[in-house]
């Protein structure tokens, strides 16, 4: 009788925050907004935090790569981007009427008008609000055992690279504009 090891792999990645070291702030964030059950919350993903309420909202962005058109853009997989978020570029903006995600290499985000602007290399916001954190662990949205929540980083060392996808617009020098505690390198 032979000994029989069952294998199980799990999908792999780079760690977002450098050698493991980030700072987390005491007590969870009750996350605004609604996703999908099961969205996986990334660590290292930028949120806004309100302090006075204990809640936090996500702060999303998308750049716009080749093809599409001014009102159903491509962009990078993997925006938190939601249909009825409202997008936008400078001044113009619209609401997202559907997401088509069955590319492997893109998705596809349809407004309800066009949004001036959005080009291969320009990159889409929810609003104005800069990120003051980040995710500090990756978590499953789920509302089935009350609010969801998640905990908040105030200090890290990002890779670029391998996060969430940080615009320029955001950043001060390699550092959030709202808190220089949390820096995005390359290694």
């Amino acid at each position: 009788m032979a000994i029989e090891f069952k294998r199980t792999k799990y999908k792999g990645g780079f760690p977002v925050f450098w050698r493991g070291n980030r700072e987390a702030l005491p007590g969870d964030f009750t996350l605004k907004g609604t996703y999908p059950e099961g969205t996986l919350l990334k660590e290292g993903t930028p949120i806004k935090l309100d302090f006075a309420n204990m809640e936090c909202k996500i702060c999303k962005s998308a750049l716009v790569v080749t093809g599409g058109s001014t009102s159903a853009p491509r962009v990078v997989k993997g925006s938190m981007f939601q249909i009825g978020d409202t997008v936008k570029i400078g001044e113009s903006n619209s609401t997202i009427k559907s997401i088509d995600t069955t590319s492997a290499d893109y998705d596809v985000l349809t407004f309800a008008a066009a949004v001036t602007g959005a080009t291969q290399g320009a990159t889409l916001l929810s609003d104005d609000d800069l990120p003051d954190a980040v995710i500090e662990t990756t978590k499953e949205y789920t509302t089935k055992h009350g609010l969801p929540v998640v905990s908040a980083a105030y200090g890290a060392r990002i890779l670029k690279d391998v996060a969430y996808p940080v615009p320029e617009a955001w950043l001060e020098g390699y550092s959030l504009k709202n808190n220089h505690e949390i820096k995005y390198i390359r290694q």
